[in-house]
């Protein structure tokens, strides 16, 4: 038995405890990217998509109340008769974009906002149908009368409602960006607070190995000689791992700092967007008309890969095998956050409207454009194509194909092609209906590649 049997106990203490807190510290981390991911998703699935939708309905809202304005003058000029299909499909557009709003997840107050804006749409509705009576029947001076009180007024009320709820949607955004950085700050503390815990810790229990070895060498030198050549033979064998063992759980412990702070960061920036690239086009779907405020640039290459590591989960879930060559090494002008959410929502876009295809394959790939300094990403799939019918509203908002395999609102090409215009560039499709499509986009390109890489990537 030891003489010292409370140094040893002491001993092992240490190191579970700093088998512990690495453990803790892992633990953490992905709690906190949990919650980060959590805040992520409802900016990408709540907040931003109510931002835009009620966006939509208050552009429609207003422009319908301008041109029933017009119709109205143009009565009394004597120009009376049926509403345009124009103001027709805007109304339907009001009610249609308010309907599908509701569908959306709901912040903790928000619906208790939708009496605000259910009611005066209902007044609406019949003040426009008071109106295109009184036009129809060639009467303007009631017709102007009926839109004056119950069309114009009303339009307004609701027109207030939804800027209401448009700044509740934003501000949540907000409050849940703010959440973000307080996780991921929070969780950088923790990580540096824990690794320097673990780094006493392990001072701690070298310094009672030592006193350990200490003692039993300080027992061995009371015995015989030849025992004492033994003793110094353990003392060395015992230092030696005992100060490779320090080393190395320093070394350990400023790699996991560095790591494990970079490990939070990047999951909590990595949809928003994407959406914070969507709250950036999440958000910046709101401001994906806006043109860049400073320069940018993105690694082509890097962010194409990026993006199908992330996407190859979802392309195995439609048995989709996904397929890329020919990405040279370029950046293009833009950040990277917009060129993923570009690439992202293109191949998704690909991948969901496969149908039944028999062949299920998705290809990207890349070259120079022109000589001008453009680069051209194309994604091409083996799906049904696009209907020809549907071809002039496929980068609308709000429109999805008719074979769609997973829900969505329909903001993906829209979002797509607003950040390729906002940024100088160009974006289309070429389809035959029956034998697959070609989306492909078209940006500046930022200094010069030396050539193009090949890789290629399957995910079934």
């Amino acid at each position: 038995m030891s003489k010292h049997p409370p140094t040893g106990r002491a001993l092992i203490a240490s190191f579970a405890a700093v088998a512990v807190t690495f453990t803790t510290g892992i633990a953490l981390a992905q709690i906190f990217s949990a919650q980060i991911r959590s805040a992520a998703q409802e900016i990408v699935g709540n907040s931003s998509p109510s931002v835009a939708w009620l966006a939509s309905m208050g552009s429609a809202l207003r422009e319908l109340e301008v041109r029933v304005e017009d119709e109205v003058q143009a009565c009394r000029a004597g120009r009376c008769g049926r509403a345009p299909d124009r103001v027709r499909d805007l109304r339907v557009a009001v009610r249609e974009t308010w309907r599908d709003y509701r569908t959306l997840p709901t912040f903790p107050g928000e619906s208790e906002r939708w009496p605000a804006i259910e009611r005066p749409l209902t007044e609406l509705e019949e003040g426009l149908t008071l109106t295109f009576e009184a036009l129809a029947a060639g009467d303007a001076a009631r017709a102007d009368d009926r839109f004056r009180r119950g069309v114009q007024p009303v339009a307004r009320r609701v027109d207030a409602g939804i800027g209401s709820l448009i700044a509740f949607d934003h501000e949540q955004g907000v409050l849940l960006g703010r959440r973000i950085d307080v996780l991921a700050r929070r969780g950088i503390a923790m990580a540096v607070l824990l690794d320097a815990l673990s780094v006493g810790l392990t001072i701690f229990a070298a310094a009672l190995a030592l006193r350990v070895v200490q003692r039993y060498q300080a027992s061995l030198a009371q015995r015989a000689q030849e025992l004492d050549q033994f003793a110094g033979r353990v003392a060395h064998d015992v230092k030696g791992p005992l100060a490779s063992a320090a080393a190395a759980l320093h070394v350990l412990r400023a790699e996991a700092t560095t790591e494990r702070g970079r490990t939070s960061v990047e999951r909590g920036n990595r949809a928003v967007t994407r959406v914070q690239r969507l709250v950036d086009g999440l958000l910046e779907f709101a401001r994906a008309g806006a043109a860049p405020a400073r320069p940018a640039s993105a690694d082509l290459r890097e962010v194409i890969e990026d993006v199908l590591a992330e996407l190859r989960p979802f392309a195995s879930d439609h048995r989709v095998e996904l397929q890329v060559a020919s990405i040279p090494p370029d950046e293009v002008a833009c950040s990277p956050g917009v060129l993923t959410s570009i690439v992202s929502n293109l191949v998704r876009n690909a991948i969901a409207h496969m149908g039944p295809s028999p062949i299920r394959e998705v290809r990207i790939r890349s070259a120079r454009a022109d000589e001008d300094g453009a680069v051209r990403v194309e994604v091409e799939d083996t799906g049904p194509g696009i209907p020809e019918a549907f071809a002039p509203r496929v980068f609308q908002p709000f429109e999805r194909g008719p074979d769609a395999q997973h829900p969505g609102a329909g903001l993906g090409l829209s979002t797509a092609k607003r950040f390729v215009s906002a940024h100088g560039g160009h974006i289309g499709f070429t389809s035959v209906p029956g034998h697959g499509a070609v989306f492909w986009f078209e940006l500046p390109r930022i200094g010069r590649a030396d050539g193009a890489g090949t890789t290629s990537a399957g995910g079934r």
